[in-house]
């Protein structure tokens, strides 16, 4: 059996994801989760909100601008390509990170996000 010790975090706020809000009453049962789960183990930590910018590059449209959301919030963006063209993926910093018009992604940090058109 392995133990790991993790010092207090008195810094960060660990905010209950709206979706899980009936399941954990408290913060700190949360952070305790998430921690147990190992999904804190070489994940980035997040505190308060991140803002995101959504756009498309010319040959159709995005469901959403982006905005300000929660630290950890999932969400999903879609894209819908203009008459005589098609979707061709989605790229962060120049770089694809998916081939679906539809994707759902877990903030962690501040995240730009360009629909391609072909």
């Amino acid at each position: 059996m392995c133990s790991v010790y993790i010092a207090p975090l008195s810094n960060i706020t660990f905010n209950i994801p709206t979706g899980l809000a009936g399941v954990y009453k408290d913060a700190d049962v949360w952070k305790e989760h998430i921690f147990i789960a190992g999904v804190g183990a070489g994940a980035e930590i997040c505190d308060g909100n991140i803002e995101v910018s959504i756009t498309a590059d010319g040959g159709g449209t995005v469901s959403s601008n982006g905005g300000t959301f929660a630290c950890g919030a999932r969400i999903t963006i879609a894209a819908t390509p203009n008459f005589g063209h098609r979707f061709s993926h989605w790229e962060r910093a120049g770089t694809k990170i998916a081939s679906t018009r539809r994707h759902t992604f877990n903030l962690t940090e501040a995240t730009a996000l360009t629909a391609v058109f072909l």
